[in-house]
């Protein structure tokens, strides 16, 4: 039984669909991208991230369920990435109904993913990522670049560093200050 059965039908969509749009929010807002190199390399980039989330031992069954169900429904990619501007209303929209039925592993996890998938994304056309998908230590890599994105936001050059335009840097931060309610526990910004 998946874990996403335990949600309405329309929390399943929009959990089956999370990640995927996730990372064509992050790629469509970038408005430095040369045509379509950038934009295969980004939803490559997506999608590899995805394939990890979907094959973990460490993340929760639900944050695994999710990424796999990403796969199962190829057939909606088009239809979520028209929506994309709705994607953040939709998300805030889900918001109560996401925090009254995620357990605080979900939630931490959730949050996690959904960020460093954001971030993927937004440096994945620029340069090459500085943590690989066979790498023993990815979550642990994945948490620092959250921690080091998160101290990024107050300091001009070490945003720099991360390769991140000025649109993807707004996008993130519109989907980070919703992911932090998501889950309060974690650092604000």
């Amino acid at each position: 039984m998946s874990e996403l059965e335990r949600f309405s039908p329309e929390l399943q969509e929009f959990l089956a669909g999370l990640f995927y749009r996730v990372g064509d929010f992050i790629s469509a807002s970038d408005d430095t991208d040369v045509g379509e190199e950038s934009e295969e390399l980004e939803q490559k980039s997506m999608l590899a991230l995805i394939t990890q989330f979907s094959e973990s031992r460490k993340l929760p069954p639900l944050i695994c369920d999710m990424a796999r169900e990403t796969f199962a429904r190829r057939r909606d990619w088009v239809r979520w990435g028209d929506a994309r501007g709705q994607f953040l209303s939709e998300f805030e929209d889900a918001f109560d109904l996401l925090q009254d039925s995620l357990i605080e592993g979900e939630a931490q996890s959730l949050r996690r993913c959904a960020f460093f998938l954001a971030m993927r994304v937004a440096e994945s056309f620029r340069e090459e990522a500085d943590y690989g998908l066979d790498d023993a230590n990815y979550f642990d890599k994945m948490q620092k670049k959250i921690a080091y994105w998160t101290l990024a936001l107050t300091d001009r050059d070490a945003r720099k560093k991360l390769n991140i335009s000025p649109a993807e840097d707004s996008a993130l931060h519109q989907l980070y200050d919703i992911l932090n309610r998501l889950c309060p526990s974690l650092p604000k910004t």
